[in-house]
């Protein structure tokens, strides 16, 4: 694993531990985490997403059904798969 990687789950980890031993503090002890995997961005998704007026990209409407188990959650994680280049 690369240094990055190895970096990005330490940090992960302590976050979540220091989460758990947060939450034993209070009254309301859960934690609801969401794992949400391939998140891809395929030519149709993009050409939907495209702002003719200004150029940009808004995204909203790809995740509008996921919106309410995600903003649920204390913790979201989810694998990002972008496509990089056009080749």
């Amino acid at each position: 694993m690369n240094k990055i990687l190895k970096k990005i789950a330490v940090l992960g980890a302590s976050i979540l531990l220091s989460l758990i031993v947060c939450a034993g503090e209070g009254e309301d002890t859960r934690l609801r985490i969401v794992f949400a995997g391939d998140i891809m961005g395929h030519d149709s998704q993009i050409q939907a997403a495209l702002v003719d007026s200004n150029g940009t990209y808004d995204y909203s409407d790809c995740f509008r059904d996921l919106k309410p188990y995600l903003d649920g959650a204390d913790i979201a994680v989810g694998n990002l798969e972008p496509r990089l280049s056009d080749l």
